[in-house]
């Protein structure tokens, strides 16, 4: 779910342990006009370096023979469905890790600078910090103010099922809310079944089924 966005490099083999993202500043915009004849003073780009470790995470299932010869169930199946599945939720939380340890953060209606001051639950709602439409049209005014640049035409949000709850409850929404956060859950679900198809497409090409598939190192660069 929140590495889709992200930018993703291989690795070769005996590459070493660290992996380099490099992001170019923008120009600024050349106000001057030309004079014909006279070749203009040229630029120069402006680069900064993102580097990161590549680290392993992985975990297996022990079996015996005598349970692989007896046991009823297909337990070979059901644990390598349990591995994968316990691999992509794995990658997904460090990911989403690395995305919310950045110092660039808006929280709620910007009321609070941590997150450990945002409040819920209260009677009032002028006493909780709940995601609101308002907060949604300041998220975007800051990236259109930073000319960040959109992913598919749009600026890509991931929420918690409880949050989009809060969201579709926002009465300054009202039926336009819940169309647009079913149009974000859409575009999620599109995006895990390219990854499933994918996903089945490789399993396809292995003919040896794996206990223990090591999990791929990804490392992921995110804007801050």
């Amino acid at each position: 779910m929140h590495d889709q966005f992200a930018q993703k490099h291989p690795i070769p083999a005996n590459g070493g342990k660290t992996i380099q993202f490099r992001r170019f500043a923008p120009l600024g915009k050349a106000l001057t006009a030309l004079t014909e004849g006279v070749t203009p003073d040229g630029q120069s780009l402006s680069m900064s370096t993102v580097e990161t470790a590549v680290r392993q995470y992985g975990g297996y299932i022990q079996m015996s023979d005598l349970l692989l010869l007896t046991a009823i169930d297909n337990n070979l199946t059901m644990a390598t469905k349990l591995l994968g599945a316990q691999a992509g939720r794995t990658l997904d939380t460090i990911t989403r890790e690395v995305l919310v340890g950045g110092d660039n953060v808006q929280y709620a209606d910007e009321s609070v600078s941590a997150r450990y001051l945002l409040r819920g639950g209260n009677a009032g709602a002028a006493d909780n910090n709940y995601l609101t439409v308002d907060c949604i049209r300041r998220a975007v005014r800051a990236l259109k103010n930073a000319n960040c640049r959109r992913i598919d035409g749009a600026f890509p949000v991931i929420i918690h099922p409880d949050v989009a709850y809060d969201l579709m409850n926002d009465p300054n929404g009202s039926r336009r809310t819940s169309t647009w956060t079913r149009s974000i859950c859409t575009r999620a679900r599109s995006a895990r079944s390219r990854d499933a198809a994918s996903l089945r497409a490789r399993r396809r090409r292995s003919s040896t089924p794996k206990i223990w598939p090591p999990t791929a190192a990804r490392c992921s660069q995110t804007a801050q």
